[in-house]
């Protein structure tokens, strides 16, 4: 829904925003971050029934604005927390995410032996603030973790950063929006079930994930 409407923005730049009121901390700060540096006029309220609702689309990666919309999403976030934009090279810093807080879609039965090649194993991601989750995912450069919203923060990250994504079936969020062309290195590995299956921990995983991290 920012995505879209930021589209209007760009075609309006007068357009009014209604924010809901029950917006959880990463939507509400990744969009305020948004209205602040576009100056955008808007409102908070219960998404009264005569607020108007843009159409949501899930293809925005053919949209012509694509690439501008996530331009502006990140400069704004990296102007409100002071982060640098450009590509430059930064120092390894691998992080792991098993989704172990997640009720579906997570890594089962892993016993943490991969652990120690990781300089971050992350337990509980929604226990992270907004600007918490920004900066891990902006000095990330190796990223392992099973398919989830969480990856919506690949929009922060640096364009060499390597991601290796488990996923029950051949299904990525990130791959049917098209963020996941704010990086180079994007790898899918399908583990079979179906989207709301869990995964089993096993050596063909611990391998390709040592394999990955090389």
């Amino acid at each position: 829904m920012l995505f879209h409407a930021i589209v209007e923005y760009i075609k309006d730049n007068s357009i009014k925003w209604f924010l809901d009121n029950d917006l959880s901390d990463w939507e509400y700060n990744i969009t305020k971050c948004v209205i602040d540096h576009l100056h955008i006029n808007f409102e908070i309220n219960n998404t009264g029934i005569d607020t108007p609702f843009i159409k949501y689309d899930r293809n925005i990666k053919n949209n012509k604005h694509f690439s501008e919309v996530i331009q502006i999403i990140r400069t704004s976030v990296f102007n409100c927390y002071k982060l640098e934009e450009k590509n430059i090279d930064r120092p390894s810093y691998k992080v792991l995410y098993f989704r172990d807080d997640a009720s579906r879609r997570k890594m089962m039965n892993h016993n943490n032996d991969l652990n120690h090649l990781f300089d971050e194993i992350i337990v509980d991601m929604g226990s992270k603030t907004f600007e918490e989750q920004v900066r891990l995912f902006h000095k990330t450069t190796h990223f392992v973790t099973c398919e989830g919203a969480h990856l919506t923060n690949i929009i922060f990250m640096n364009i060499n950063t390597k991601i290796l994504v488990f996923s029950p079936i051949k299904n990525s969020w990130q791959e049917m929006f098209g963020t996941s062309r704010c990086v180079k290195h994007f790898e899918h590995a399908i583990t079979g079930g179906d989207f709301n299956s869990n995964i089993n921990y096993n050596d063909k995983i611990k391998n390709k994930i040592t394999k990955f991290l090389l």
